[in-house]
């Protein structure tokens, strides 16, 4: 199952730019996992729901905040718990050797829209995404941030995961 309904398609489609984002060797991965935005998760708030439902119960996704308001990112490497997170960690959980382990078109809005680049021989990443503008887009969307982590807590604690895939199907 993919998790995305979209396809937006970035700033990475050029053969240059990947090789100078390869070549980086994901120091942007390695610092802040990309923030993910509603229309990463689907088209409608029907769409959106059980898809956050089931990104948030593999624990790859948590809910993180930006001043108080609530946002979706994948979660850092050896970080546990899918909601409250505090926006300070390691790496992100999808960085492997190689890459990203996501397709493209799965990788939340943030990754999308990275335009790396070198400047004086050191490689720099800008975004015209980041977690300030992901939380306002999910402000409209909390109460299907509150469903889906309710949804996914009342699954674990009922040891229930085919409900979850049930919600997702």
């Amino acid at each position: 199952m993919t998790i995305y309904s979209l396809d937006l398609r970035g700033m990475m489609d050029d053969e240059q730019t990947l090789k100078v984002c390869v070549g980086c060797g994901g120091r942007c991965c390695k610092s802040f996992p990309g923030s993910a935005f509603p229309e990463d998760f689907g088209k409608t708030r029907e769409e959106i729901l059980p898809q956050l439902v089931w990104a948030l119960s593999t624990q790859t996704w948590v809910v993180d905040t930006y001043k108080d308001q609530r946002f979706v990112r994948p979660a850092y490497k050896g970080e546990s718990q899918g909601f409250g997170s505090s926006c300070s960690g390691d790496e992100c959980v999808f960085l492997r050797d190689n890459g990203c382990e996501l397709k493209y078109e799965n990788r939340p809005k943030e990754c999308r829209y990275l335009k790396p680049h070198v400047v004086a021989e050191k490689f720099k990443c800008n975004t015209s995404f980041n977690k300030q503008e992901a939380s306002v887009a999910w402000s409209r969307h909390d109460d299907l941030i509150s469903d889906a982590e309710q949804k996914v807590k009342l699954a674990e604690k009922r040891k229930n995961w085919k409900a979850v895939e049930r919600i997702a199907i």
